[in-house]
């Protein structure tokens, strides 16, 4: 039998009475809860691959299956309005829904600080940014969702990120291109941070996590020193159980850094790949935590110390004036 992403369109339509009865993109409103009254887009690609991606929150990614079988992790808050986000002291813990990815910045990632006269909430202000310029659609083999997102700033800063969301007909594969574009005159400096969170039940037990030869990994902490050794293995839930965080300079390979994770007991793995040149690090959430079960995978720009501590440390990033740069994440989907 011939899959659906070796036929051509016209085959497609001998077999299909409508194509949406195996992939489609779909505009839908949230009615009730946390999120009610924002817009995602259920894509759905006819290959296993199913996620929505939130119009309101900057075209981040909410939910994300294969096979049907859960990819993504959700916190005890779940889906979020950007309107009922808490921006200040510690109230990122409240509202922080997780989601497949979470995009971190573009002035801030790490924990809230002040930076000189400005303050800055925990892991920035992107994620509660809405998109504008709008579009969801099947165009030939692509499924595409598309917007802009501007995080601006009255006499300062003005960034402008361009997004497409984007997969194959009959694809396992996500792709987030992002080109981020300073629209000042000045300098600025930016962070930046893609918070990919996975959960149960790809996330338990029998993950491994594998990186290719001469990775050189860190702990942020002395417990995660301490536990380095375990760092590519993960645990059944733990109560009250210390999250731990790594810092992995992943070798290049044609542009871009890899990483893979395998589930033997699913049969199903997942490779990342992301853009080397924008985003050399590769930041590791573990957190075996009952009720906070999840694994970050995190291509990033940053040791997520906040601005002021990486302007320190001599390793915050600066887009010059007028400048674009282009970022890429790809997560692919695979049996064993």
């Amino acid at each position: 039998m011939k899959h659906i992403n070796q036929m051509s369109k016209a085959d497609r339509a001998r077999y299909l009475g409508n194509p949406d009865q195996m992939y489609s993109v779909r505009r839908v409103s949230i009615e009730d809860g946390r999120a009610k009254n924002t817009t995602e887009y259920e894509v759905t690609t006819g290959g296993g691959l199913s996620y929505t991606v939130l119009a309101d929150n900057g075209l981040d990614i909410g939910t994300l299956s294969y096979r049907g079988i859960n990819m993504s992790y959700l916190t005890k808050n779940g889906g979020t309005s950007p309107y009922l986000a808490e921006t200040y002291e510690d109230g990122f813990v409240r509202y922080f829904p997780g989601g497949m990815v979470y995009t971190c910045g573009l002035l801030s990632a790490g924990s809230a600080h002040r930076d000189g006269k400005v303050w800055h909430p925990s892991h920035g202000r992107y994620h509660n940014q809405p998109a504008s310029q709008l579009c969801g659609e099947v165009k030939e083999d692509q499924l595409l969702v598309r917007g802009k997102i501007r995080e601006t700033q009255l006499f300062g800063h003005s960034l402008e990120v361009e997004r497409t969301v984007s997969s194959s007909v009959g694809g396992k594969e996500l792709v987030i291109t992002d080109l981020i574009t300073n629209l000042t005159p000045n300098p600025e400096e930016f962070m930046l941070l893609y918070h990919c969170n996975f959960g149960y039940p790809f996330l338990n037990e029998h993950l491994k996590l594998f990186m290719p030869d001469g990775t050189v990994s860190k702990g942020r902490t002395p417990l995660a020193d301490e536990r380095i050794a375990t760092m590519r293995e993960f645990s059944a839930p733990i109560d009250n159980d210390d999250e731990t965080v790594y810092f992995h300079e992943i070798p290049e390979k044609d542009g871009y850094k890899t990483v893979i994770a395998e589930n033997a007991e699913l049969g199903i793995g997942m490779v990342m790949r992301y853009s080397a040149k924008t985003l050399p690090i590769l930041a590791e959430w573990k957190c075996m935590r009952s009720g906070e079960y999840v694994l970050g995978l995190e291509p990033t720009n940053t040791y997520i110390k906040g601005r002021a501590g990486e302007r320190e440390n001599g390793t915050i990033k600066t887009i010059g004036s007028f400048e674009t740069v282009k970022t890429e994440i790809r997560i692919e989907f695979y049996d064993l």
